[in-house]
């Protein structure tokens, strides 16, 4: 009885929340319907066409605005993205470039909540992207530089699969089932 009613409190502030967020007025941070309605095109555009690039450096770049998109998004436009336009982000984790990956899990972990039944996928791609660096020496010749943290994919992933699984939690209220 206690979980019922803790469950229907939980929905009612959810409800709220999003009854504001839809009546936010443009200029307080929010998209409009018609600026979401451009943005949905343009994300189904750039992740239909990235793979198509045979140049990384082109793959990267259309990745980087692939990020820079939804890093734009207001909270509502992202709870609008369907799950069409997130299979098409999620078929580019399969690409060889290790960047690609990396900024494709950064927008899938911005992205939020919607992304949690893809975060299988992810831990599919961190399996493909070898040791984080961590900071160690590397050896190139007689020189040892120190790079620092690694921002590869190796680095991206787990921040993106923590940062899905807490928007998860705090949405719906469900603890990890991955």
């Amino acid at each position: 009885m206690r979980a019922r009613w803790q469950r229907s409190c939980l929905g009612a502030i959810a409800l709220s929340t999003l009854y504001g967020l839809c009546f936010a007025l443009p200029g307080q941070g929010e998209r409009t319907g018609g600026e979401c309605a451009r943005d949905y095109i343009a994300l189904n555009r750039m992740t239909t066409e990235l793979p198509k690039e045979e140049v990384a450096q082109r793959r990267i770049r259309s990745a980087e605005s692939v990020v820079k998109l939804v890093d734009e998004m207001g909270v509502l436009c992202r709870q609008g993205i369907d799950d069409h336009a997130i299979d098409l982000i999620v078929d580019n984790l399969k690409d060889d470039d290790d960047t690609v990956r990396s900024l494709i899990a950064i927008s899938l972990g911005n992205i939020g909540a919607k992304s949690y039944r893809v975060i299988p996928a992810l831990k599919i791609a961190l399996k493909m992207a070898g040791p984080p660096n961590n900071g160690a020496p590397l050896n190139v010749g007689t020189l040892k530089l120190s790079l620092g943290p690694d921002l590869g994919s190796s680095s991206s992933i787990p921040v993106s699969i923590k940062k899905i699984m807490e928007a998860h939690k705090l949405e719906y209220g469900i603890g990890d089932t991955h």
